[in-house]
């Protein structure tokens, strides 16, 4: 049964984005409008990736692999064409697990194609002294160590891995070629991966499209010239999307001869951005520490606080500065319509409470509480917004009860689930309802025992304690105390906390009793005395029965595929070709032919020819009845016939 369908339609309407979703093979499930505008040919069933050319191809089958391997969402930047126009758009690829699959969300997002004034990178070629570009004492240390241990041994680099995941800003060293030696545990979680899958790999295999000219020529630099590189008022090594005003600093690491063996990278806020804090920034620093996942918003709905825990359940960067940004851009649609729809009811003073899963951060389901905030003179201002996870437990069996209820809601075949353990009926469709004839209260006080007659409840009762299910038919009781007979598959369940069963069930009523029909006229057309041959619409015979072998003298098996035509008198050919197979005439048709067996003789026999039609009303084949006609013998001739016998017979003899 298709498990996708509330993935489907909750994912590819509520996303303002271009969004596609695809299996873990390629093949698109569903798609958006929005995204045919970007991606020519997008249709369901096609592989996703066949749509692109092998430039691309290899980076969105690079950041595929990932996302299926770990199951986390990972991006990259592709150029498109658009007519003449090559347009950069950002691809993220994020993982959506259903009970037995895992499926991807892959959406486009249009980068910057050009940088603002506040957004201009300056190089600058630092000294080596690297005390006088430094202001974290934290990270001067982490440095110096660095510089006496490297290379490291196993428990210097254990101690050394310690040291930079207390840092709160990025931090890595790497070989020349650019792959990671040590990543701290923020930098890493920035890539969506974990620092122990980073290392030995190359930075540009993970840094945004965009990024890897920029970085292999800063790499090369330091290389060739030994000299350290800072990245001023630039934006975040990862996404345009980070915190501005930031320096990334690579230092080289050098051996005797002046050769570079590895570069430190780490990032510090610009000295140019530190300001004195105003009381709203003092204001933000204490709310930001709260230990609850919490937004505050204006009656615009614009964020104007969030804590640090919001930001690490929402998996965004934990320097994050969110105030002033509308709340629609690190929100799905669906769930900015609840929450407006509560700040708009102005009769609504209580809190509202409500779960909401947040498909584009894999599914992630959150307890949400919205409370109305007022000011002194009991006027709307704002609302407070705190969110709680829910225990993993609590998702699996809400995520299983939904796609059940998805299934039962929009498959057309009859089902139902009920308790393995009191056979307590806990859910149904519309379907089972108008089979059985039950008002669906009615059903769900029932168990399964109502469906049964008496005589069949035992067999029901070892039926439910056996792993197998024997499919039936089995007799069910409607409301009207009428009966059916239906073939079930059953399935286990989890549904709601409760062990069930899922039963499909299919009324073979109508065909049992086609099959007592079939085996009736088997009966008559085998052992009837009438000899009968069924004929394609051509003349073809398909089948005769016994009767006719004996009569004409042919074995059924020589018969089949043989012209009709071939059994009649030269003379009657034509005949049968006129009045039947040429006809064109949906009725029955008698005709008197002579047949000829197999020694040559001939015999008359009436013919009945029956036209068959399928549901078209064309026909199809043909039914042939012969009813032979017996020679009459004259009194005359027997007489001559008995006179001529007693003339021969030998008087000795009698």
């Amino acid at each position: 049964m298709d498990d996708l369908q509330n993935i489907k339609t909750g994912v590819t309407k509520s996303l303002d984005l271009p969004c596609i979703i695809i299996d873990k093979s390629g093949r698109i499930i569903a798609l958006n409008n929005e995204v045919k505008k970007i991606v020519n040919g997008a249709l369901p069933q096609l592989n996703f990736f066949d749509l692109f050319d092998e430039q691309n191809l290899l980076t969105l089958q690079r950041i595929f692999i990932d996302a299926r391997k770990y199951e986390i969402a990972v991006k990259d930047v592709i150029g498109l064409k658009s007519g003449n126009e090559l347009k950069n758009y950002e691809i993220i690829f994020s993982p959506l697990k259903s009970e037995n699959n895992i499926y991807f969300t892959v959406c486009f997002s249009g980068t910057p194609e050009s940088k603002s004034e506040h957004e201009t990178q300056k190089f600058i070629i630092a000294t080596n002294e690297i005390e006088k570009i430094v202001s974290d004492k934290r990270i001067l240390s982490v440095v110096n160590k660095v510089k006496l241990t490297y290379p490291f041994t196993f428990i210097e680099k254990a101690k050394l891995q310690k040291d930079i995941n207390e840092l709160d800003l990025f931090f890595w060293i790497k070989d020349p070629n650019g792959k990671f030696i040590l990543v701290n545990d923020i930098y890493a979680k920035t890539l969506g991966f974990t620092a122990n899958q980073l290392e030995g790999k190359n930075e540009q295999d993970y840094l945004p499209k965009y990024l890897v000219t920029l970085y292999k020529t800063v790499n090369q630099y330091i290389v060739d010239t030994s000299n350290s590189l800072v990245l001023d008022s630039s934006s975040s090594p990862i996404t345009a999307d980070l915190k501005k005003g930031i320096q990334i600093i690579q230092f080289p690491i050098c051996d005797l001869d002046n050769k570079t063996v590895a570069i430190i990278g780490f990032s510090q806020e610009s000295a140019k951005t530190i300001q004195i804090e105003t009381k709203e920034d003092i204001n933000k620093s204490v709310f930001k520490d709260i230990p609850i996942p919490i937004l505050i918003i204006d009656k615009e709905y614009k964020i104007i606080f969030s804590s640090s825990e919001f930001l690490k359940i929402m998996l965004l960067p934990d320097r994050l500065d969110l105030s002033r940004t509308e709340l629609s851009k690190y929100f799905e649609k669906g769930f900015i319509t609840k929450v407006e729809e509560y700040l708009n009811d102005h009769s609504q003073k209580e809190p509202l409470d409500f779960t909401y899963t947040f498909e584009e951060k894999g599914n992630l389901a959150l307890e949400v509480n919205i409370e109305k905030i007022f000011d002194e003179e009991n006027i709307y201002d704002g609302a407070k917004i705190i969110f709680t996870p829910k225990n993993e437990l609590q998702i699996v069996n809400e995520s299983k009860a939904k796609l059940y209820d998805s299934l039962l809601n929009n498959m057309p075949e009859a089902m139902f689930i009920y308790d393995i353990d009191n056979l307590k009926f806990l859910e149904v469709n519309d379907s089972a309802l108008k089979l059985y004839g039950y008002k669906r209260n009615d059903f769900l006080n029932m168990d399964l025992t109502d469906l049964y007659a008496p005589e069949d409840i035992q067999t029901l009762i070892q039926s439910s304690d056996s792993k197998t299910l024997n499919s039936g038919p089995w007799r069910h009781k409607k409301s009207d105390g009428t009966s059916i007979l239906v073939e079930l598959t059953r399935t286990n369940v989890d549904y709601k906390g409760k062990k069930g069963h899922l039963n499909i069930i299919k009324n073979v009523s109508d065909l049992a009793e086609e099959k007592k029909k079939n085996q009736l006229l088997q009966s008559v057309y085998d052992h009837t005395s009438d000899l009968i041959i069924i004929t394609d619409k051509d003349g073809f015979i398909q089948t005769a029965n016994e009767q006719i072998s004996r009569k004409l003298g042919y074995s059924r098996k020589d018969l089949e595929a043989r012209p009709f035509i071939s059994l009649v008198s030269d003379d009657d050919r034509a005949k049968v070709n006129k009045n039947i197979f040429h006809s064109g005439l949906l009725k029955t048709t008698s005709l008197e032919l002579e047949f000829k067996k197999p020694s040559g003789t001939l015999f008359k026999s009436i013919v009945i020819a029956t036209p068959i039609k399928n549901y078209n009303g064309e026909i199809e084949s043909y039914s042939i009845i012969l009813k032979p006609i017996e020679e009459k013998i004259d009194n005359g001739s027997i007489k001559k016939l008995e006179d001529v016998g007693a003339e021969k017979v030998d008087a000795p003899f009698l």
